[in-house]
């Protein structure tokens, strides 16, 4: 058994929260810089469980919403029956034999695919723990939806204010850049679109 490393075995988060800890008791109150530690150790621990697994595919989020795994709880097992059936009457079945994703086109290779389902459903195993971590991703998401609308204004403000404030324009012209960037990637990808979807010229 692979066991993780542990990124500070001087301090747990059992003695994160022990009594002399600082008064706090979430990442909405905890102070930034054991906040900063703590994701620093956080990611020493998820690389080591990456690690464990190399070559993991990553797909595009077109590729997610098109693919054809999506599949409901218990339907694996399910497929592993529907394999033993194909087995147990292959005759029935030899038509599907370009239609398995395998090496030999005119075979159905029932045994390749009862690999890729059983693999797919030891790996399924790590899914939940893996969606706790969504909890992140809505944290993050929340924090910056509630500086959304006040920095949105301000920008508004100091963009032009520093038409006629040369300090000001100065400490502001990182943002201004960085969003006239992302303004003219949008405009050049609209573009080379409308150009795509054009009507061939007639020759």
């Amino acid at each position: 058994m692979v066991k993780l490393k542990n990124a500070d075995t001087t301090d747990t988060a059992d003695q994160a929260h022990n009594p002399a800890s600082p008064a706090w008791s979430t990442v909405f109150d905890m102070p930034l810089d054991e906040l900063e530690r703590r994701v620093g150790q956080a990611r020493s621990f998820m690389q080591q469980a990456f690690d464990l697994f190399p070559g993991l595919l990553v797909m595009t989020d077109e590729e997610r919403k098109s693919s054809n795994g999506r599949i409901r709880k218990g339907e694996g097992p399910m497929h592993l029956v529907v394999i033993s059936v194909m087995e147990a009457f292959p005759a029935f079945f030899e038509a599907l034999a370009d239609l398995d994703e395998g090496i030999d086109p005119t075979k159905v290779e029932t045994s390749l695919m009862r690999d890729r389902i059983q693999r797919a459903e030891i790996l399924a195993q790590l899914l939940d723990s893996a969606d706790k971590f969504g909890g992140m991703s809505d944290t993050v998401m929340h924090l910056r939806a509630l500086v959304r609308d006040p920095i949105k204004e301000a920008y508004g403000i100091a963009k032009a204010m520093a038409k006629t404030n040369d300090r000001l324009k100065s400490m502001v012209a990182p943002v201004i850049n960085f969003y006239s960037a992302i303004a003219r990637a949008a405009a050049a990808t609209r573009k080379a679109n409308a150009e795509a979807n054009l009507p061939a010229a007639k020759g």
